[in-house]
């Protein structure tokens, strides 16, 4: 057992990574060091602040699995409950959904990389729930283009789609920004770094079930 001090990151020395990832990279290398030389040096490093950073060893990796997961759960079920209309159109309908909550979950993440906003557990949480949030937007554009058939043509049931259920969506939308709304100027850090993802995740996933699932 090797106790010390990992010394904090230099803010200059991190080439544009947050002082959280130069940690973690630190200790990473410390043991890789330790491992290629374990004939030679019989120690463990160990430090208080590993207790802290073992819980993101494998963080990204699990929360890149698990959005997959939930991502394609999600379009399972809106196949499942467009079913009833087309086979065809069903399967059609809930790929496109598919690609549109891959591209919310991808303007999501963007997000929190550009505002540096931490991977954690509390984040974590928040993005497989806001994965719910934005397919049960789409569900409610899906279920209705699906049941709407007024006239042949594809862009007269968008349409109508948008006039029946697309002011509720956007009802929904913007009663829970106004809900979080409050909490983006919070004190305690935890929570408005909470609040200010649930924001995105729900601003996102409206404008896209409103905007670019139509298309």
């Amino acid at each position: 057992w090797l106790p010390f001090k990992m010394a904090p990151c230099d803010e200059d020395e991190t080439d544009g990574e947050s002082l959280h990832e130069c940690e973690l990279r630190a200790m990473l290398a410390i043991r890789e060091v330790v491992d290629a030389n374990r004939g030679a040096l019989d120690a463990a490093p160990d430090a208080p602040s590993f207790l802290t950073l073992e819980q993101y060893v494998h963080m990204r990796e699990d929360v890149r699995r698990a959005l997959l997961r939930c991502t394609l759960a999600a379009a399972a079920v809106t196949f499942v409950l467009v079913l009833g209309y087309s086979v065809w159109e069903a399967l059609i309908v809930s790929l496109i959904c598919l690609g549109s909550l891959a591209l919310c979950n991808a303007v999501v993440l963007g997000v929190m990389k550009t505002f540096s906003m931490n991977l954690h557990f509390l984040s974590a949480v928040m993005l497989q729930m806001g994965v719910g949030f934005i397919v049960d937007y789409h569900i409610h554009i899906a279920s209705k283009f699906m049941a709407t058939k007024v006239g042949a043509t594809a862009a007269k049931r968008v349409v109508k789609t948008i006039e029946t259920v697309g002011g509720a969506v956007l009802a929904s939308m913007v009663t829970t920004l106004l809900v979080v709304l409050p909490f983006l100027w919070a004190r305690w850090a935890a929570m408005r770094m909470l609040m200010t993802l649930m924001f995105v995740i729900v601003a996102v996933g409206g404008v896209f079930s409103l905007g670019f699932l139509p298309l």
